[in-house]
């Protein structure tokens, strides 16, 4: 029963990606409505925030296709920045696990958190490349960029799978900017890669948070 809950989930990302494939907007664009609700559906014990998150990212999918122009670009980005911030704020307790360092000290002596470098330098190049084409929004993609690769490096501390849901967040939001600011053409491949890394950030982020949670509280139980 546990794995049939993923299942309607599971055919929204098929129907969302197979349509921009095809070039079935209407399918895909239908589908890709109908992607938090039913990750809502499958999503266990991942607390209110994640709900939130998951809930504002449904608004990010949604809103914007009643508008144009930047103030459709505007609710897009305020949307998700919003949804990024409530994923922060539900993987905080746990970013000790992962790359983030307890002291200063940890961060240098041990190499394996040297990769914290990296989510360091990546939103400087995108922020350096992309803000120049920005106008106005410029602002709005600066914090935008900082909270995607925050959440992302917060994400190490639900281990392997929240590490890739984290990384597969920054690929497809880079992409999505990338196509946002005219950097290339809006194409089928490009909406394709930017919706596949993005359904994979989202439910591996629910599947990762909640396993976690479970742990946490099992490890409670064993400790009482």
């Amino acid at each position: 029963m546990n794995r049939l809950r993923w299942i309607p989930f599971l055919l929204a990302v098929a129907a969302n990606l197979i349509g921009i494939a095809v070039g079935q907007t209407t399918v895909s664009s239908v589908a890709q409505v109908l992607l938090m609700p039913t990750l809502l559906l499958a999503a266990r014990n991942i607390g209110r925030l994640g709900v939130a998150a998951l809930l504002l990212a449904w608004l990010g999918d949604t809103v914007p296709r009643f508008l144009s122009g930047d103030p459709g670009l505007l609710a897009l980005i305020g949307f998700f920045l919003a949804s990024q911030v409530l994923w922060l704020l539900a993987l905080w307790r746990y970013r000790h696990d992962g790359l983030w360092p307890r002291t200063w000290g940890q961060l240098w002596a041990e190499p394996h958190r040297w990769w914290t470098l990296a989510y360091v330098l990546y939103p400087l190049v995108m922020v350096a490349v992309v803000v120049p084409r920005a106008g106005w929004l410029g602002t709005a993609v600066v914090a935008y960029a900082l909270a995607v690769v925050l959440m992302a490096y917060v994400a190490t501390g639900l281990g392997l799978w929240g590490t890739v849901a984290g990384i597969s967040y920054v690929v497809s939001d880079s992409l999505l900017a990338l196509r946002l600011f005219g950097f290339w053409p809006t194409t089928p491949t490009v909406s394709f890669a930017v919706m596949a890394t993005y359904t994979l950030a989202q439910g591996l982020l629910v599947l990762s948070l909640g396993r976690k949670r479970r742990a946490s509280v099992s490890e409670s139980l064993r400790a009482s």
